[in-house]
């Protein structure tokens, strides 16, 4: 019944279910760590091994039911439980491996042998006594009626691994589609300029850098991406600045659990031995780039600061760094935290503090970085304003420079379509006029009417 959308409620989940797993991995511990007692000596010793062991796998199978028969049906929360996410320890497909574990005739089989042996140990007055033996033999002694239960439900569970395991497979292979086919769209620019270089010069880049503070929100945007075709608005890319090293050091959480494994990957330069500053989720994954690299090759950029404190500012900082490491999530599925799109990581370091509202997109709840820009738009005359704009470069395309505007001309980005050949300025030749476009349009709709009549030949040829 929870909104699995909120990070504070995505960490109460992974919190309980660690905790869970942590019990479950102390328990497995201690059955195999015994289990050799029913092949060694006979004797007490033998008998009070096999109690511990027998009494802890009763747990583990009970326990088991219970989480699988509390979440069943509830197909986002088992959605949920099946996430992994490496920040907390938790790997992927864990209730799925619980069921199937509950399904396995071999276990069954073990657990009925197991019983016999207690009920015989019972019947001959050989169960341990003492201390805490009476609890731990109460607790065994309930293994008939859970292994009962587990007979009975076993080839329902059955049926229940047999379909998840087939959904998974199918969707591991609509997720390994769609990442190749994204990833193409995603490198695609259908008209490039020298060295693949952006709007934004050095010296531009070099005097936004002198403005920006650890944990200011960076959006860009590169022009002739196909992507761009693809995303709702003008700014396609959202980024979290951490600062790198020193800023982090500035933020005063180098120490914090959440930042302390990824210093390594902070500190370590580039392969151009640029400082690593940015933090951001791209094709390759959530991953730390320098500045040069993130916004060097952009046409347009906005930095967006959210008015908070400094100390709550460094909190945002290590929610986000905590993700580094992840995958991208060509799904753009904001439900999911296992993997995350760009926005996905501000809204994570953020959200908590000034509560994002996602948006609904073709059945999906995310977050378009477009929105930081409405929600500024909307609220830059309030005291309540959750953002000051520090810098906006506008990409002049025709003038092939990209221009330092005032904040006030931001919201104009609201209308601007996401694909670059559709924008125009009023002043100014609309692009999709221009005669380089043109011819671009031009072929581009001669080779997909090529396309389209290859095909029609090609079945009106099968059928002949």
């Amino acid at each position: 019944t929870r909104d699995f959308h909120d990070p504070a409620t995505d960490a109460v989940v992974r919190g309980q279910f660690l905790s869970y797993l942590t019990c479950r991995e102390r328990l497995l511990r201690l059955v195999w760590y015994y289990r050799d007692s029913q092949t060694s000596s006979p004797g007490p010793q033998s008998d009070r091994a096999f109690v511990v062991s027998y009494a802890a796998s009763i747990e583990l199978f009970a326990r088991g039911m219970q989480l699988v028969e509390a979440f069943d049906g509830h197909r986002l929360a088992v959605a949920k439980l099946n996430e992994g996410d490496p920040s907390w320890g938790i790997p992927p497909g864990v209730y799925d491996r619980i069921r199937r574990n509950l399904a396995d005739a071999r276990a069954l089989n073990a657990m009925t042998t197991a019983t016999s042996r207690f009920v015989s140990l019972r019947d001959a007055g050989s169960l341990p006594t003492g201390g805490a033996w009476p609890r731990i033999v109460e607790r065994a002694a309930a293994g008939a009626d859970v292994a009962s239960v587990l007979a009975a439900k076993h080839w329902h569970y059955a049926w229940d691994a047999a379909v998840a395991r087939a959904v998974g497979h199918a969707n591991e292979g609509y997720y390994a589609a769609s990442t190749e086919i994204s990833t193409w769209i995603g490198d695609t620019r259908i008209r490039a300029r020298p060295d693949n270089r952006g709007l934004v010069t050095p010296e531009q880049l070099e005097s936004v850098r002198a403005r920006l503070l650890p944990g200011d929100i960076i959006l860009e945007r590169r022009n002739w991406y196909l992507s761009n075709a693809f995303l709702p608005g003008y700014w396609p890319h959202a980024t979290l600045y951490v600062g790198g090293e020193e800023g982090i050091a500035q933020l005063g959480i180098a120490a914090d659990p959440r930042v302390a494994p990824h210093l390594a990957a902070i500190r370590a330069p580039d392969q151009e031995g640029r400082r690593r500053v940015i933090l951001e989720a791209i094709s390759e994954g959530v991953v730390f780039t320098s500045l040069e690299e993130s916004i060097g090759g952009a046409d347009a950029i906005c930095v967006l600061r959210p008015r908070l404190p400094r100390a709550r500012c460094a909190e945002a900082v290590a929610k986000g760094i905590r993700h580094a490491g992840k995958p991208y999530d060509f799904e753009f599925d904001f439900f999911s935290t296992d993997r995350l799109v760009c926005s996905e990581v501000v809204y994570q370091a953020y959200t908590e503090d000034l509560h994002f509202p996602l948006v609904e997109i073709v059945g999906r709840k995310t977050l378009p970085p477009i929105e930081f820009v409405r929600m500024w738009t909307t609220e830059r005359s309030r005291p309540d304003a959750r953002f000051d704009v520090i810098a906006f470069l506008d990409a002049d395309e025709e003038a092939g420079v990209a221009v330092e505007r005032a904040a006030d001309d931001l919201p104009a980005t609201l209308d601007r379509p996401g694909m670059t050949l559709l924008q125009q300025r009023p002043d100014r030749t609309p692009l999709f006029l221009t005669a380089p476009v043109a011819a671009l349009v031009a072929l581009l709709s001669a080779a997909l009417t090529i396309r389209v009549w290859r095909r029609t030949a090609l079945r009106r040829a099968s059928r002949a």
